[in-house]
C-alpha cells in the first residue's frame, strides 16, 4: 500500500471513529432523555389519578379481570391502576388491561417507588397514603414513543455516510498535498547519477522535517563526493606513487641485463633497486595503516597512558628507522605526581600519529632534526607540540596538507607520498582531539594537541584484558633452550663457540630481540601462537648448538618425527648457523610480517654473514649458513605436522564454537564481548615428548558455594581489585598480554628478562 493510500486510510478510520462515537454519544443522551421524560409523565399521571379517585376510597371495591376489548388499549392512551393493602387491583383505567404482576406490586410497596419496565410498556409505581392512612400502590403504564429517536438515528446515519465521503476525498487531497515534496524529492533523487553527484535536492523555505530531511541528504551526498573524489584522487596517486618506483626497478633492471658490468655497477643498481622497494614498501604499509584506521567502525579502546612515555617510544621508533634523524624532547612543567601525565588514549594508534609527526618534522627540517615539546603547565590538560625549522607552509595550504597524498610545492623535491598528516587527522579525529598548526619563518612550523589528563580516571576501565592458558609444557623447554644456548655459546672454551667479542652471544641477542618485536606487532600470534612459535625457534637453536657441542644433547631421538639434516664438514661456525637458522625461521613462522620488518630482517642477515665471512674461513662460514638454513627447514616440516597450532596465527577466533551453557564454563563477558579464543588449542601437539614424570595440582574445583576455597580466591581478586592504587593499575596493564601492539605476551615476556638477566 502506497504512503497516501496508508494515510487516506488512516484519516478515515481515525476521523469517522471520533465522529462516529460523538453521535453515538448524542444517540443514547437522547434516548436516556426521552426515557426521563416518559417516567416523569407516568409519575405525574400515577398522583394526578391518586388524588382524584382515593377521595372516595370507601367506594372502591375489586375489579374482576375482563377479556381484552379492542376498542381502546393501552397503546393508545395508557393505562393507570390502584391496588389496595392486599395488593387486589381496585380501579384501573382500562379495565381490560392485565394487572401488575405481584412481584413488582411487593416491590413498590416494599420500596415505597419504583420505575420497572413490563414488555412492551414502561412503569412507575408509587405507595399512596390516604387520610384515613391507608396505603394504596399506585401504577402508571405506557407504551413508550420512539418515533424521535428513529428519526434521530437515520439523521445521523446519513450524516455520518456524507461525513466519511467528505472525509475521504479531504483525506485524499491532504496526503497528496503533504507528501507532494516526497514526489519531487524522489524525481529529483532519480537525476543524480554517481557521474555527477554535484547535482542537490532543492531546500523548502518551510522549516519541517522534510526541509530538514532535505539538508540531511543534501549533507550526506556532499559526504559520497567528497568519499568518490577521495576515492578517485586515491586511484590516481596509488597509481602514481607505485608506478613510477616500479617503472624505475623495470628500467634499471633492463640496464643491468644488456650487458655484463663490473662489481660496482651492479652494486649500484642493486642499491638503487632497493631505495626503490623500500619507498614502495613505506608507501604500501602507510596506506595499510590508513585504510585500518578508516574500517574500523566499532569504537576505539581507550586506556590510561602515560604521555610522556608514549613521546619517548615514538621518537625511538623514528630513531630506529631513519638513524640520520634526531629528535629533541623538552619537558615544561613536569609534574610532581605521576598522575598529572596521564591521558585517556590508544595507545598504538596515538604513537603512529606522533611517529608520523615527528617524521614528517625530521625530514622537511633543514637539519633532519625535531623539538617536541610537552606542556604541563594547565593543570587540566597537556599541549604536545612537534616543531622543526625548514620551509615554511603557506597558509592556504594549511587545510589541504591533511588530505591524502597532498604534497606541498615547496616540498615535493622531498621524497614521500603524502599519507602521513592524512593518517594523523584521522587518528586525532578518532580521539575526538584537534590538530592545530602554526609555520612562519620565527617559530618554525609547529603541530599542537592538546589532550586532557586523566587524574582520576580508574587505569582499568577502559581497556581490555583477555587471560588466555599458557601451554607451559610448550613454554618450559623454551626457556630453558634460551638459557642453554646462551649458557654453552659463552662459557665454552672452544675455539669455534665464542671469540673475544662474544659475537655468538650478540647474535642471540640481537635475534631474539627482532623475535620480541615480531610477536608484538604480526597481526595473529596471540600469546599461544607465541609461545609455539618460540618454543620451535628455542629447539632450533638448541640443535644449531648441539650439532659440535658434547654438553648439548640433541633431542631428536625424543622426538620421532623431527628428521634433523647431517652435516658433514669437520669445522662449524655456530654464529653464522645460528643467523641463517633465526632469519630462515623468522620467514617461515612469520609470514605476514609487514615488508619493512622483513627487509630490516633480511640487513641484519647479510650483515651478520658479512662479519663472519671477513672475520673465519670462507668455506666454514657458508657451510654452517646452508646447515642453519636446512635446519630452519626441518624444524618448520616438524612444526606443521600440529595441524591444529601451525596456521593458529590464522585462525585466533572461531565463530561457530559452540559454548557450553553450564556453571564453571567460560562466557564472554562484557560490552564488547569476543568469541572464544583459540578453543582447539587443547588439540594441539604437546612440546614435550613425556609427560609420565610430570606432576601438577588440579585445579581448584569450580563453586559458587560462599564457603568453598574457589569462592574465596575470586573474592580475594574482586576486592583486591577495587581498591588498587594508581601504580598497581600500571603494573597490571604492564604485564598485560593482550594489548596488540603495546605489551609482550607472556612467553615474550620471559625471553625478555632472560635477555636482560644474561
Amino acid at each position: 500500500m502506497k504512503i497516501r493510500s496508508k494515510l487516506s486510510f488512516q484519516f478515515i478510520v481515525i476521523t469517522v471513529g471520533i465522529y462516529g462515537l460523538s453521535m453515538l454519544f448524542v444517540y443514547n443522551q437522547f434516548k436516556n432523555h426521552l426515557e426521563a421524560e416518559m417516567f416523569s409523565n407516568l409519575e405525574s399521571r400515577a398522583r394526578m389519578t391518586a388524588e382524584m379517585i382515593l377521595i372516595h376510597e370507601d367506594e372502591l371495591k375489586p375489579t374482576p379481570e375482563q377479556k381484552p376489548s379492542e376498542s381502546i388499549q393501552i397503546n393508545d392512551i395508557g393505562n393507570t391502576s390502584i391496588y389496595d393493602h392486599s395488593l387486589t387491583r381496585v380501579y384501573s383505567l382500562i379495565s381490560s388491561a392485565p394487572s401488575t404482576p405481584m412481584p413488582a406490586l411487593k416491590a413498590i410497596k416494599q420500596a415505597g417507588e419504583s420505575r420497572f419496565v413490563l414488555n412492551p410498556y414502561k412503569a412507575y409505581g408509587y405507595v399512596y397514603t390516604t387520610r384515613k392512612n391507608n396505603d394504596y400502590v399506585v401504577v402508571a403504564e405506557d407504551k413508550p414513543d420512539y418515533t424521535k429517536l428513529v428519526q434521530l438515528r437515520n439523521i445521523l446515519l446519513i450524516s455520518t455516510l456524507i461525513t466519511l465521503l467528505i472525509v475521504a476525498f479531504g483525506g485524499w487531497f491532504f496526503a497528496g498535498q503533504s507528501l507532494r515534496p516526497v514526489s519531487r524529492i524522489i524525481h529529483e533523487v532519480t537525476h543524480i547519477l554517481p557521474n555527477d553527484l554535484s547535482n542537490r535536492l532543492k531546500i523548502d523555505d518551510n522549516k519541517d522535517e522534510l526541509s530538514q530531511l532535505i539538508i540531511t541528504f543534501n549533507s550526506l551526498l556532499d559526504r559520497i563526493e567528497n568519499a568518490f573524489k577521495t576515492e578517485k584522487s586515491f586511484i590516481s596517486n596509488v597509481s602514481h606513487e607505485l608506478k613510477n618506483p616500479i617503472a624505475a626497478i623495470h628500467t634499471q633492471i633492463q640496464y643491468a641485463a644488456n650487458k655484463e658490468r663490473s662489481t660496482l655497477e651492479y652494486k649500484q643498481i642493486l642499491t638503487s633497486l632497493q631505495e626503490d622497494v623500500n619507498s614502495m614498501s613505506t608507501t604500501i604499509e602507510k596506506l595499510l595503516q590508513l585504510a585500518r584506521v578508516h574500517s574500523n567502525i566499532v569504537p576505539i579502546q581507550l586506556s590510561s597512558t602515560r604521555l610522556d612515555e608514549l613521546v619517548y617510544q615514538a621518537r625511538e621508533a623514528v630513531i630506529h628507522a631513519n638513524p640520520a634523524y634526531k629528535i629533541n624532547i623538552e619537558m615544561i612543567n613536569l609534574p610532581i605526581d605521576e598522575e598529572g601525565l596521564i591521558i585517556l588514549a590508544n595507545e598504538p594508534l596515538l604513537k603512529l600519529a606522533i611517529m608520523n609527526l615527528m617524521e614528517n618534522a625530521c625530514k622537511f627540517s633543514n637539519d633532519l632534526t625535531a623539538t617536541a615539546h610537552l606542556d604541563f603547565s594547565s593543570s587540566s590538560a597537556i599541549k604536545l607540540e612537534v616543531q622543526n625549522y625548514g620551509k615554511t607552509i603557506p597558509i592556504e595550504e594549511w587545510d589541504k596538507i591533511f588530505h591524502p597524498f597532498h604534497r606541498s610545492h615547496g616540498h615535493s623535491y622531498i621524497k614521500g607520498s603524502g599519507i602521513g598528516l592524512s593518517l594523523v587527522k584521522s587518528i586525532v579525529e578518532l580521539h575526538q582531539l584537534d590538530i592545530q598548526l602554526s609555520s612562519d619563518v620565527i617559530h618554525g612550523t609547529r603541530f599542537s594537541l592538546v589532550f586532557h589528563s586523566e587524574t582520576n580516571e580508574d587505569h582499568s576501565e577502559n581497556s581490555v584484558s583477555v587471560q588466555s592458558n599458557m601451554n607451559r609444557s610448550v613454554l618450559f623447554p623454551l626457556i630453558i633452550a634460551l638459557f642453554l644456548g646462551f649458557l654453552f655459546s659463552s662459557c665454552n672454551k672452544s675455539k669455534e663457540m665464542i671469540n673475544p667479542e662474544h659475537f655468538t652471544n650478540e647474535v642471540i641477542s640481537k635475534w631474539y630481540h627482532e623475535y620480541m618485536l615480531l610477536n608484538r606487532f604480526t597481526d595473529g600470534y596471540r600469546p599461544p601462537v607465541s609461545a609455539r612459535t618460540l618454543a620451535y625457534i628455542g629447539l632450533g637453536g638448541w640443535e644449531a648448538l648441539a650439532i659440535k657441542n658434547d654438553q648439548a644433547i640433541s633431542l631428536q631421538n625424543h622426538f620421532g618425527d623431527l628428521k634433523l639434516p647431517i652435516y658433514s664438514t669437520s669445522s662449524y661456525d655456530l654464529s653464522a648457523s645460528l643467523n641463517a637458522l633465526y632469519y630462515s625461521l623468522s620467514t617461515l613462522f612469520y609470514p605476514n610480517a609487514d615488508m619493512l620488518t622483513k627487509g630490516d630482517f633480511k640487513k641484519m642477515y647479510e650483515s651478520t654473514l658479512a662479519i663472519r665471512l671477513k672475520s673465519s674461513d670462507t668455506s666454514i662460514a657458508m657451510a654452517s649458513d646452508r646447515y642453519g638454513r636446512s635446519l630452519a627447514n626441518a624444524i618448520f616440516q616438524f612444526a606443521s605436522l600440529d595441524s591444529i597450532g601451525h596456521l593458529g596465527y590464522l585462525y585466533n577466533f572461531d565463530h561457530t564454537y559452540k559454548l557450553m551453557d553450564k556453571p564453571g564454563y567460560w562466557k564472554p563477558t562484557g560490552l564488547d564481548q569476543m568469541p572464544a579464543l583459540l578453543p582447539h588449542w587443547g588439540n594441539a601437539k604437546l612440546f614435550i615428548p613425556s609427560t609420565k614424570s610430570i606432576f601438577t595440582k588440579l585445579p581448584i574445583p569450580y563453586s559458587e558455594s560462599q564457603s568453598s576455597n574457589f569462592f574465596a580466591q575470586a573474592w580475594e581478586i574482586y576486592t583486591i581489585s577495587k581498591s588498587l592504587s594508581p601504580e598497581k593499575k600500571w603494573i597490571a596493564e604492564f604485564w598485560s598480554d593482550d594489548f596488540h601492539g603495546v605489551t609482550y605476551c607472556a612467553a615474550s615476556r620471559w625471553i625478555s628478562i632472560s635477555l636482560q638477566a644474561i
